[in-house]
């Protein structure tokens, strides 16, 4: 047997949630259900917080109603924000690198978008799921 020692009580003191397919809806609606499964875990005294590949600013929307106060990951764990949307860390990619994989994204006849601190950088503003991801992270 492990070093699990079973007269040990463990206490879970942070729910981290994805956003997209757990969360919100297909339609990116945050969900009652959602909204009160996360209110029950403050009551509990357990901090929840939520992570996705969307840039911070398109968590936002949740941040309220869901009574974020610890830190928020996005870009996959790209980029940590307080629930201001301040910076705490990220990682950037360095210029040869980007180059590379918009290379790479185009050889597979993809749209390249690029997203740049709170800058979202696209070559067809008609290209497919543009609009969806507008909704989704708030750009416009």
């Amino acid at each position: 047997m492990d070093n699990y020692r079973h007269s040990e009580t463990r206490r879970i003191s942070l729910v981290i949630a994805d956003v997209d397919g757990t969360l919100v809806t297909p339609r990116k609606a945050l969900t009652e259900g959602s909204r009160q499964a996360v209110e029950r875990l403050h009551e509990a005294g357990i901090s929840f917080t939520i992570t996705s590949s969307r840039p911070p600013r398109g968590m936002r929307m949740l941040i309220e109603p869901l009574r974020i106060s610890t830190p928020i990951a996005g870009f996959n764990g790209g980029q940590f924000v307080k629930p201001d949307l301040s910076i705490i860390s990220r990682k950037i990619l360095s210029a040869d690198i980007v180059g590379s994989a918009i290379r790479l994204i185009e050889s597979h006849g993809l749209d390249v978008w690029v997203f740049r601190g709170s800058d979202w950088f696209v070559r067809n503003l008609h290209g497919p799921h543009i609009d969806t991801e507008e909704m989704t992270v708030q750009y416009s």
